[in-house]
């Protein structure tokens, strides 16, 4: 694929040492796989993303865009992933939130129309 020949030489250009967080990136968005990116504050994960995400934007690509906290959802230019979901606080049993989504039909509508949903700060989501 040509244009992610591209996009890997512009990211390579653009950050240091980061070969294989790129690379990684990369293989599992074309194979539709979670990727879980940790690390310190300013070692290049947001600008990895943000950069994937404008390619994938730029060729038609549905992407969801969320936060797990209101502070994450506005730095990613997102909404939170409750609000994208549509489960309001998230506060009900899991069989709840489950109706909840299919009652909803934007929510339902959002999750099915979305090839790649990126959760900024997911360490911070409860792990209930």
């Amino acid at each position: 694929m040509p244009q992610l020949a591209t996009l890997r030489t512009a990211l390579e250009a653009a950050t240091v040492e980061r070969e294989r967080e790129i690379e990684a990136l990369l293989l599992a968005a074309v194979a539709r796989e979670h990727v879980l990116m940790v690390g310190p504050p300013g070692t290049g994960k947001s600008y990895l993303v943000k950069a994937l995400l404008t390619f994938l934007r730029a060729r038609g690509v549905n992407v969801g865009v969320t936060g797990t906290t209101g502070v994450g959802a506005l730095q990613v230019e997102g909404q939170t992933l409750h609000s994208f979901c549509g489960v309001g606080l998230a506060d009900e049993p899991v069989d709840n939130l489950i109706r909840k989504v299919f009652k909803n039909g934007k929510a339902k509508d959002r999750i099915k129309a979305i090839y790649i949903l990126f959760i900024d700060e997911v360490s911070m989501a409860k792990g209930e």
